[in-house]
């Protein structure tokens, strides 16, 4: 995990990636060798929002995603997204409520996270407000970005 803190911290430099992964459930990094190319930190949690009918949601955090430098626009990215997509499928089939994946983009990456199917919208907003009321610790509202969520169809 130090390799990916390190990465973390080159490319989020204002965040305290120590105090970060304590505020997480799990991490899913890439390697190539022994030496990790990219990662991203998650947390899952189940809400019943107003959108959801009365029916529990499965509500998959992205809480950092950070690819190193010389590997940014190789894949690495989209490969992790598509592992954590796969991660909410995977907690969420048994449950009949929504399977959603909740992000608060920097601006430079909302392109990135719009290209994996991810909306910025006022539900994701009131998504962001919902996650910090319930479940405080460690859930910051950051300023200057962009709430987005992805909805998983199965």
């Amino acid at each position: 995990m130090a390799q990916y803190m390190n990465i973390l911290s080159q490319c989020i430099p204002n965040v305290d990636a120590t105090n970060h992964m304590t505020n997480v459930d799990a991490a899913l990094v890439i390697s190539v060798g022994e030496t990790v190319k990219a990662g991203a930190t998650f947390r899952v949690c189940k809400m019943i929002t107003p959108k959801s009918k009365g029916c529990e949601s499965i509500i998959l955090q992205v809480r950092m995603l950070a690819v190193e430098g010389e590997h940014q626009c190789k894949g690495y990215g989209s490969l992790l997204v598509h592992g954590l997509k796969a991660i909410l499928s995977t907690l969420a089939s048994p449950v009949p409520g929504f399977k959603l994946m909740h992000v608060q983009s920097d601006n430079n990456a909302v392109d990135f996270w719009a290209n994996q199917r991810f909306v910025a919208s006022s539900r994701a907003d009131e998504l962001t407000r919902m996650l910090a009321a319930c479940h405080a610790s460690g859930n910051e509202v950051y300023t200057g970005v962009v709430s987005m969520v992805y909805t998983s169809s199965s």
